[in-house]
């Protein structure tokens, strides 16, 4: 193995130890309370321990059982419920730092990995990040029989992760075959619009597909149309916009990152769970960050830094009384 591989996955085991050690709760003492909470409790339950796992039909592991089965399995080997999911959230966070690191400075993209809405999904939102990160690791690997069976797989950990087969799918025979920036934009627009609407027009039929209690939750919060959200909005918007006046094989080159940009600007007035779509593809925001013309890369972290910063306000609760 040449030595810059073993260096980024020296690296990406020491950011996924440091998530690992890191007293995350000192910064933020709601955890218990937040999604990380509930997974403990599972964890530590009799009764969800004595759970049977059986196969009702192809949607009952897209939701939470294979989750909770592995989470199982992992609690029986270490027997421990905090080193369950503090390994889960180290493991997630190695796979996210290798796909930086092997693209870009490592201290660029520690200013994205370490953002409070990664580390949320990191520590707390995992399932979802895991589903993600089958998909992170599926764009990493070019043989296609492999990467589409991942992106194939991702939905069996969770629903939202079906967008990872949608847009590639998308970029292999739609954007690919196109020769027009033009085009190029109308196809990653139409295609973040149409799953931004799907679930807001066509909820009853999206549901159907998620039979767990996770659709009303999402439900509930389209209904309430909480608002709120506008520094996220508008910092997401004018990455989305230099990266749309970008050359056309940087667009193709980052396709994945901007639909889900044209997506969340869309959502994110609408619904509070928004940016864990974003914050779940992190890696593919800094790289497409690091990928523009250095001018333009210069640009973004003049709106970056000072967000990082407030985001760090909001969400620790060191600041609050």
């Amino acid at each position: 193995m040449k030595f810059f591989y073993i260096k980024n996955i020296i690296y990406s085991f020491l950011m996924g130890v440091f998530v690992f050690l890191f007293p995350w709760e000192l910064i933020n003492s709601n955890l218990m309370s937040s999604d990380y909470g509930t997974h403990f409790s599972h964890l530590e339950s009799a009764e969800w321990i004595d759970r049977k796992y059986e196969t009702v039909n192809l949607f009952s592991y897209t939701n939470q059982d294979l989750f909770h089965f592995v989470l199982f399995e992992l609690k029986t080997i270490l027997n421990d419920s905090e080193l369950v999911l503090r390994f889960i959230s180290g493991f997630i966070m190695f796979i996210w730092s290798y796909f930086c690191i092997s693209r870009m400075n490592i201290f660029f993209a520690l200013l994205f990995l370490l953002h409070p809405f990664a580390i949320d999904m990191l520590i707390s939102i995992i399932r979802n990040s895991i589903a993600f990160s089958t998909i992170i690791v599926a764009t990493m690997i070019p043989i296609k029989i492999i990467s589409y069976s991942l992106l194939a797989f991702a939905p069996f950990w969770h629903i939202t992760a079906v967008c990872g087969l949608f847009f590639v799918t998308v970029k292999d025979f739609i954007i690919e075959r196109l020769r027009s920036k033009v085009f190029i934009l109308a196809a990653i627009v139409f295609t973040g619009i149409i799953i931004a609407t799907l679930p807001t027009f066509f909820n009853e039929i999206v549901y159907s597909f998620v039979p767990d209690k996770t659709q009303h939750v999402y439900q509930n919060a389209i209904l309430n149309n909480q608002f709120g959200r506008e520094v996220d909005t508008i910092i997401m918007l004018i990455i989305l916009t230099i990266i749309m006046i970008s050359p056309r094989e940087y667009l193709k080159k980052h396709y994945f990152i901007t639909i889900i940009l044209v997506w969340f600007s869309i959502m994110n007035l609408m619904m509070p769970f928004a940016n864990r779509l974003w914050a779940g593809f992190v890696p593919f925001l800094a790289y497409a960050v690091w990928d523009l013309r250095k001018d333009l890369r210069l640009l973004v972290m003049c709106f970056w830094t000072p967000y990082l910063a407030l985001s760090y306000y909001q969400w620790s609760t060191l600041f609050r009384s």
